[in-house]
């Protein structure tokens, strides 16, 4: 089919007027932006890549995590089933390396992290206050692809503590003592991403003055606004593109029906009211927080993520699922038993195989499969988000057992526009885990020449990952 490409760009917007204020709903690349195969913008230039990081802490139990099988043909283990379970054919796009160590300062949970997330060691003038020697991965590729964006690097998380230094509290870092701290509220997030604009925002501090809460303008949907546009648009496009505009639309509707449900009132102009599925004691978990809750505000976060690459707010993001040494309370009526205590406590007490330990690795593991699921049902270009995403996954140890930074987890989920196969398994012998790093980052921002610093720095990449 020919396609008229003079039409739209991927900045055709929707607009409209809500509430006396101009608001604009951005559109996902449909094939009027694409080239002639679908897989670039009209103009030649490739649909921009995507980068992430999905943080967990204290490890998983290797014999249930490693495949024993190398290559495209590795067997799916018990640790690694509920990510590749999550959705029929999220396999192709797990790629998974092995035998990796994490090099450099040896102290416990912070020097593997800052090892995988940094290349760098620690300064730790008092051991726990060790903050990295150098900026995070996910800063180095917002500065290659993320210029151009609103957001160069969104942050967000569900479990952090604020006791220990910077290595132990944030997974993004612009250098020494710099730390970007996860957000840990969902709605702040949507506020800050995709909040409209309305008389109640611009009056905010002005408490004196009564006007119409500007959470009403977020419960009266933006594409109220701008459905005549939207139904204009829809007049000028291919039955395909007129669909994928029609699954846009809806999908914004269903996070807006999901994250808000608000009364209408007149107040004071203050803060909007929060999304209501995410509450103060779901949001924000500190020290020794359970995880009763952590399977939906994880699945919250991943599609406010996901919205907001699609909509190119950002094309880099962290998340810190749980932070380095996982102090979360292991919640007995997830997993069974009678566990007392935090993961992290477990996973030093409980012994023979660890069968605790096993089925809290396990949890996590399904909680990242739903994050999966998420990117992979998120259209973009003629696929879907994980088509065009380079997402690693690593942890602070191997086993959290006795902190062991041999082996170290590592996931790289996605295609990244085609520069990496997926479904590889990789088995090294012992070379930096900063080479699996850097490999992820290099599939979503080619220009990235190095990672690292000293004995950590690497300059090639695992070529039986790439494609």
């Amino acid at each position: 089919m020919q396609r008229n490409n003079n039409r739209f760009s991927r900045r055709t917007i929707l607009r409209g007027v809500l509430y006396g204020s101009a608001v604009q709903v951005g559109l996902p690349l449909f094939e009027e932006m694409l080239n002639g195969h679908g897989d670039a913008l009209a103009d030649g230039t490739p649909i921009p890549r995507k980068f992430g990081v999905w943080y967990f802490g204290d490890g998983v139990r290797n014999e249930f995590w490693t495949p024993k099988a190398r290559g495209a043909n590795w067997d799916v283990t018990e640790e690694l089933a509920p990510i590749v379970n999550a959705a029929p054919g999220i396999k192709e796009y797990v790629s998974v390396i092995s035998g990796m160590d994490a090099k450099g300062d040896p102290y416990v949970h912070a020097g593997p992290a800052s090892a995988a997330l940094t290349g760098t060691g620690l300064d730790h003038p008092g051991g726990d206050n060790g903050t990295p020697q150098g900026p995070s991965i996910d800063v180095l590729v917002a500065k290659e692809i993320g210029s151009g964006t609103p957001f160069a690097t969104v942050q967000s998380g569900l479990y952090n503590f604020l006791a220990n230094g910077s290595a132990y509290h944030a997974i993004s870092h612009n250098g020494p003592d710099a730390p970007n701290y996860p957000e840990l509220d969902a709605r702040k997030i949507y506020n800050r991403l995709f909040g409209a604009g309305s008389p109640g925002e611009r009056l905010a501090g002005n408490a004196t003055t009564p006007v119409a809460d500007n959470t009403v303008a977020l419960r009266k949907s933006a594409l109220d606004a701008v459905l005549a546009d939207c139904n204009r648009l829809k007049s000028q496009v291919s039955s395909a593109s007129k669909q994928r505009i029609e699954q846009h639309c809806e999908s914004i509707r269903k996070i807006e029906s999901r994250l808000v449900s608000l009364p209408a009132s007149v107040v004071a102009c203050t803060k909007p009211m929060s999304p209501t599925n995410i509450t103060d004691a779901k949001a924000g978990q500190g020290l020794y927080g359970s995880s009763k809750d952590y399977k939906e505000v994880n699945e919250t976060m991943s599609l406010l993520l996901a919205h907001a690459l699609v909509c190119d707010l950002t094309r880099v993001f962290t998340h810190c699922y749980t932070n380095p040494a996982a102090h979360w309370i292991y919640d007995k009526s997830l997993v069974g038993g009678g566990v007392p205590g935090s993961f992290h406590e477990l996973t030093h007490t409980e012994g023979g195989t660890q069968p605790n330990v096993h089925k809290g690795v396990v949890l996590q593991m399904g909680h990242l499969g739903n994050t999966v699921k998420v990117f992979k049902s998120t259209p973009l270009g003629t696929g879907n988000l994980l088509d065009y995403m380079a997402m690693m996954v690593t942890s602070d140890c191997s086993r959290g057992q006795n902190h062991d930074p041999k082996d170290m987890p590592f996931l790289v989920i996605g295609k990244a526009g085609g520069a990496l196969k997926g479904n590889v398994h990789y088995r090294g012998t012992g070379e930096s885990v900063t080479k699996a790093t850097f490999t992820a980052a290099k599939a979503a921002a080619p220009q990235l020449a190095a990672f690292g610093q000293g004995g950590q720095r690497v300059t090639d990449v695992l070529t039986d990952v790439m494609a």
